[in-house]
């Protein structure tokens, strides 16, 4: 939960912690760059990079797997034991690819509830 706390013509931004503490931003307030559990910025950038390369992996695959089972299908070869390996690696592949937007989404979670301001979780492509 955000909130601004006014003083006249000046507005100082505050965050409240569920536990009731208050991280005020560092820039005006001359502070410390952290969030309620003392990470920083970097420590956020580089989870939400570790997430995006997992989900970037997980595309990848689930891309792979997409095409060599619609070339299987058209193909109507190969069949039996080697067919229902291609069905499993598609169907493993998506799960993947779903956990991995599930642990984003987590990530992204997380992050709110210690307090690190959303820019802390954006990071260039």
């Amino acid at each position: 939960m955000a909130a601004w706390l006014l003083f006249g013509a000046a507005s100082l931004p505050l965050a409240v912690a569920p536990n009731g503490a208050v991280a005020q931003d560092a820039e005006s307030m001359g502070g410390s760059n952290l969030d309620f559990e003392g990470n920083g910025p970097d420590y956020w950038r580089e989870r939400v990079l570790e997430v995006r390369a997992r989900l970037t992996a997980a595309r990848k695959r689930e891309n792979a797997a997409r095409t060599a089972y619609k070339n299987m299908r058209q193909r109507r070869h190969p069949r039996g034991e080697a067919a229902a390996e291609i069905e499993a690696e598609f169907e493993a592949a998506t799960r993947e690819r779903e956990q991995a937007e599930a642990a984003l989404e987590a990530l992204d979670e997380e992050a709110r509830q210690a307090g690190a301001p959303p820019g802390w979780l954006r990071v260039e492509d």
